[in-house]
């Protein structure tokens, strides 16, 4: 028995599949992880920067320092200090401080200036700067 020659039929070149490789943009990511991923690097840089001392919420420093005050200009004076803060470094009794600014009897000197904004009518932290100003000036 002869065997007759086999014959392929060859297809053209261009009805053949050609196998892709995957590459980064074409990976499908779910939409909440590439969030989470986008949350944790902007929060966590936010903190590295923040621990590495680069960047202070705080004016004036590396947020490593404490802020005082001299007592020789009263632009230094900011809404987050004490009530005690400032009598103290001005040279003020607190007797002069409460009665000028109509602050009530039982006020903490450990008050924050920017608390007392919302207790007492009238007072912020620009009129006891300028109170310091012209006290000083006698």
């Amino acid at each position: 028995m002869s065997q007759s020659p086999v014959t392929t039929e060859r297809r053209p070149h261009r009805d053949r599949v050609i196998p892709t490789r995957n590459r980064w943009r074409s990976l499908p990511v779910n939409i909440f992880l590439f969030i989470l991923i986008g949350l944790a690097l902007f929060l966590g840089t936010c903190q590295g920067v923040q621990s590495l001392g680069w960047w202070s919420t705080l004016g004036g420093g590396t947020g490593s320092e404490k802020a005082t005050i001299t007592g020789t200009n009263p632009e230094e004076i900011k809404g987050w200090m004490t009530i005690k803060q400032v009598i103290d470094a001005y040279k003020v009794t607190p007797e002069e401080f409460f009665k000028q600014f109509n602050i009530p009897a039982g006020t903490s000197p450990e008050t924050p200036l920017n608390q007392l904004e919302k207790i007492v009518e009238g007072f912020s932290v620009t009129t006891v700067r300028d109170w310091l100003k012209v006290r000083a000036a006698k």
